[in-house]
């Protein structure tokens, strides 16, 4: 049951218990024999059974004289008492002792009262059915229910408890070596629950992820009765209270993003016109509402913050530079067990062809001819060879190219036949197709410029030349 956790002040401790003496009365069993050594001493007594106003009593001085029927003065303070001895391994023995928790054989009435004797300063105590010590009665099992009692008073629940749980998260804490049904939960919070075998906590981010567990009790006080001269006599309640306090820490959850190139496998971008920075990822929940959205660093990365426990989708909405968008959507759970989540998205990116028809202008023929076996090469604007390849039987030659600015470049020629000047292309849209007709003249067909204006020349110069000797030979 959960209870509010309150200080209650002990005014037994200011007020006596009572002014009224007690009646101290007992029964001997003449079949049982108590045989004790105290102080080195020999003692041989019937085995006593102790009332104190019919409630189960005990002696916690061996030695000391006690009369029957005779009055004692109550306290619950033990220096009240000429006790000098801890009471407290006693006081424990006595409480699990006859009558208490299914204890009704007599045999525990002998075994607490022979475990306090010890406790309380006896070197040595047996019972037997004849006065010379022979025929021992065998109460080994009665004393070790309650030594395990005693030596467990003490011991409180453990739990394995994370150094952080994540908000929104129900923790069920299983209890590692106890059952709990002998102790009371109280806390501060109504999202703690307790059964028999653990603690269930919903995590808030308010700090009332703390409980506290008491064990049960019966309200019972432990009663000291004394009187100048006698031995002291005790009723046994609750020893004192056992309880622990646990506090469980809370944090939020993340995810991180983390974009690679799918060709490369790694976070980097494809080439220096490809960047892996910008891409526009999308956080959401189970039913798709939109919770928030951010851009990759340099790195490729984002980190979602502040997230409590739940399903999250991360979706592209926008990629970066150079990269097709990725259409995956990631699922990522978060809980105690998974604080952190990582998403890798592998992205593609852009490529497109060109296409080279290589041509021969055949001017004998008046025709386009195929030109096969042409080598081209694909460079970068640094001069960097990409690609090469040589034309088919039909002129053509295709290259994939991905994102980016390149040249084109004819590296080879047939006899006599020219080249053509160098092409830059652009790459920058998914599946686009760019296609080049080359055209190469012989080299002899097209006398040079230069040359030609010279011939012209010469013709001129002998025309006009010759007209000069006509002229003179006819004047």
């Amino acid at each position: 049951m959960k209870k509010i956790i309150v200080l209650i002040i002990g005014l037994f401790l200011a007020v006596p218990i009572t002014t009224k003496a007690a009646t101290i009365d007992w029964t001997l069993d003449r079949e049982v024999f108590v045989h004790r050594i105290i102080n080195g001493k020999y003692h041989l007594t019937n085995m006593p059974y102790l009332t104190v106003d019919n409630n189960i009593a005990y002696c916690i001085e061996p030695g000391l004289d006690l009369e029957k029927n005779g009055t004692m003065t109550p306290t619950f303070n033990i220096n009240d008492t000429s006790v000098k001895k801890s009471i407290k391994r006693a006081s424990i023995i006595g409480y699990y002792g006859y009558k208490k928790f299914g204890h009704d054989d007599k045999k525990y009435y002998m075994a607490a009262q022979k475990l306090i004797w010890l406790e309380m300063g006896a070197e040595s105590v047996k019972y037997t059915y004849d006065r010379e010590g022979n025929n021992l009665i065998d109460i080994s099992k009665y004393e070790n229910d309650i030594l395990n009692e005693v030596n467990n008073y003490d011991k409180t629940p453990i739990f394995d408890i994370k150094d952080k749980y994540m908000v929104g998260d129900t923790v069920k804490l299983k209890s590692k070596n106890m059952k709990l049904d002998g102790y009371e939960l109280y806390s501060p919070s109504n999202t703690i629950s307790m059964n028999k075998d653990g603690v269930t906590i919903k995590i808030q981010d308010n700090n009332k992820n703390t409980f506290k567990l008491v064990k049960k009790n019966d309200n019972t006080k432990t009663v000291f009765y004394y009187k100048s001269g006698l031995q002291t006599v005790a009723t046994f309640g609750v020893p004192y209270e056992v309880n622990k306090s646990y506090d469980l820490n809370y944090t939020y959850g993340s995810i991180k993003v983390k974009k690679y190139d799918s060709y490369l496998k790694i976070a980097s971008s494809f080439n220096s016109y490809t960047s892996i920075k910008g891409a526009v990822y999308g956080i959401y929940d189970e039913d798709n509402n939109l919770l928030f959205k951010g851009e990759t660093d340099s790195n490729g990365e984002i980190i979602f913050n502040n997230l409590k426990k739940g399903t999250y989708k991360i979706k592209e909405i926008k990629p970066s530079l150079g990269y097709n968008i990725d259409n995956k959507e990631y699922i990522v759970k978060l809980d105690s067990n998974n604080i952190k989540g990582e998403v890798i998205s592998y992205e593609k990116v852009i490529e497109g062809n060109v296409e080279i028809t290589k041509l021969f202008n055949n001017k004998e023929k008046n025709t386009l001819d195929n030109e096969e076996g042409i080598l081209f090469g694909i460079y970068t604007k640094d001069d960097m060879l990409v690609k090469q390849g040589v034309t088919d039987k039909n002129g053509k030659i295709t290259f994939t190219l991905p994102y980016g600015k390149y040249i084109i470049k004819q590296l080879s020629t047939k006899p006599n036949v020219d080249m053509v000047d160098d092409i830059n292309v652009e790459i920058n849209e998914e599946g686009k197709m760019l296609k080049y007709r080359l055209i190469n003249n012989k080299i002899e067909d097209e006398l040079p410029k230069t040359g030609k204006n010279l011939y012209d020349t010469l013709i001129l110069v002998g025309v006009i030349f010759g007209l000069l000797i006509y002229e003179k030979k006819f004047s």
